[in-house]
């Protein structure tokens, strides 16, 4: 079964406790993968590193090595005929 789960800070101060809140998500599962599109992702967990307690970093480091671009795999492999390669780009053109 397919779940969505959304992490939305309203306020820098609210940034630790929602990456805590994602920490306690994935916490349990043994085995997974993170997918995401872009750099972004990745630059936010690292960014995490430095307002969760020292007790945090091990799972931190956890999820970063399990984070796969997959626009990575997607400049390799697929020609879009547009400027750049964002989704709301590529969503343009194939008028998703």
């Amino acid at each position: 079964m397919l779940k969505h789960y959304s992490f939305w800070a309203d306020k820098k101060e609210d940034e630790a406790k929602i990456f805590l809140s994602f920490i306690k998500l994935i916490e349990p599962l043994e085995d997974f993968v993170i997918y995401h599109y872009g750099g972004y992702e990745k630059r936010a967990i690292k960014r995490a590193v430095k307002i969760l307690p020292d007790s945090y970093q091990t799972q931190i480091k956890n999820i970063i090595d399990r984070l796969f671009n997959v626009l990575n795999v997607f400049i390799q492999n697929i020609y879009t005929p547009t400027y750049s390669n964002g989704l709301k780009e590529i969503a343009r053109i194939f008028k998703i």
